[in-house]
């Protein structure tokens, strides 16, 4: 059974190593997208709130409390929303070891799939035209004997991070 440590990667989060292994990168998704998804989230919830409070539906049902209650559900939404995709994005991380690529995520569950790097058989970016202008994409890892993809969604500087990790894949 190999020997297990823990070290800590670029991004602070504990990675369990292996006696031999370093991190080479870990890091969390763009901050890009979250930050513009977020702003179209509390837009949408702060405009429809604001929307309920100004047409005052409850005046149009006879039920001065009405109004309120909608303001109040869809504050409580639009902040619901915006809390699980941010604890979505603080929870995904991205990570190249010397042995390995890495993939944990999860809100209430740690979940992780790796593939080890003499499986990897190639690394794709894809990146549209935003991507493109604020530096962020997807890389796609794929495994050569199994079954498995690993997706860097939206991560940061997506040409040198798949070239990173097909120079550890060689």
């Amino acid at each position: 059974m190999p020997h297990t440590i823990v070290g800590v990667g670029p991004a602070l989060e504990p990675i369990p190593l292996l006696a031999s292994e370093q991190v080479i990168f870990s890091v969390h998704p763009s901050l890009v997208p979250l930050v513009a998804f977020l702003a179209v989230v509390l837009g949408v919830g702060g405009g429809l709130a604001y929307l309920f409070f100004r047409l005052d539906p409850g005046t149009i049902f006879g039920r001065s409390e009405l109004t309120m209650i909608l303001v109040l559900v869809t504050a409580v939404a639009a902040f619901l929303v915006t809390l699980i995709i941010f604890l979505n994005w603080l929870n995904t991380i991205y990570s190249l070891t010397t042995l390995r690529v890495q993939l944990e995520f999860g809100i209430l569950g740690e979940r992780t799939k790796s593939i080890d790097n003499s499986d990897i058989q190639a690394a794709q970016v894809d990146q549209g035209i935003l991507g493109r202008i604020f530096n962020y994409g997807d890389v796609s890892v794929r495994s050569a004997q199994q079954a498995i993809t690993i997706d860097f969604a939206t991560i940061g500087s997506p040409r040198e991070r798949a070239e990173q990790i097909q120079e550890e894949a060689t």
